[in-house]
Formats: C-alpha cells, sequence, structure tokens
C-alpha cells in the first residue's frame, strides 16, 4: 500500500474501532484455546514445549517469514497498517503483562496529577469574595 492510496483503504473511525474489536476478539480466542489446548494436552508435549508434530502458535511454516506490518510488528491478523489505534494494539498485544501493569500504574498517576493540576487552576481562577470588599 502507497501512502497516496491509503486513504482508500481506511475506513471511517467507526469502521477502523470495528476492526479493532474484531481483531482483539479473535486474539483472545486463540488465547483461550491455546490455553485449553496446554492443560489437557500437557502430557503429550515434548521437551521444547509444543505438542508433538506440531508447531508453537504464531509460528509461520518452516521456511517462511512471519509477515510484518508498516512499525514492524508481526502479527497474524489482517488489521490496518496505518491507523494509529491499530498500530498501537499490535504493539501493546507484544508486551509482558508485567510492562502492561507497569504502564496502567503510570497512566492512573498521571490521570490524577492532571486531575489534581485541573482543581488547582480552577481554584485559582475563581475570585475570592475577601478581594472585592
Amino acid at each position: 500500500m502507497t501512502a497516496e492510496g491509503w486513504h482508500e483503504q481506511v475506513g471511517s473511525v467507526a469502521e477502523e474501532a470495528e476492526r479493532l474489536l474484531a481483531s482483539l476478539r479473535r486474539s483472545g480466542e486463540g488465547q483461550a484455546r491455546e490455553d485449553h489446548g496446554t492443560r489437557e494436552d500437557h502430557e503429550s508435549r515434548d521437551g521444547h514445549g509444543t505438542r508433538e508434530g506440531h508447531e508453537p502458535h504464531g509460528t509461520p511454516p518452516a521456511g517462511e517469514e512471519a509477515p510484518r506490518t508498516a512499525g514492524g510488528f508481526s502479527c497474524d491478523d489482517p488489521v490496518c497498517q496505518w491507523c494509529p489505534v491499530c498500530r498501537t494494539s499490535a504493539f501493546v498485544r507484544q508486551l509482558s503483562p508485567e510492562t502492561l501493569s507497569g504502564l496502567a500504574e503510570l497512566a492512573g498517576f498521571a490521570a490524577s496529577v492532571l486531575g489534581d493540576l485541573a482543581a488547582s487552576r480552577s481554584r485559582q481562577d475563581r475570585p475570592r469574595e475577601d478581594d472585592d470588599a
């Protein structure tokens, strides 16, 4: 896809949100199936953590490279590669749970600081009744 033709393939905000949610749902369903299979087939796994005769989830067939998106992310979902929301989603899916937890704490802290700053400015902007007398 060229930069000139990207707008033809990118839909409205609602369409892009629908694509993102569908992609996340497929990703979640795949993870649930993988987790379920891990519990059931624990005894049938070889020494490398894969089921005998099967490649790990997301591994391309031998001799093939995983597809890369514009941001350099490997993704098996056909998601938009220009939309910043979809690209962010692809990036976030690669982060570890510990990193996501740290980012969530940071976002909560930032929201708290911004709320305090807004309240402080609101108090400063109000005229005092003592100044009028």
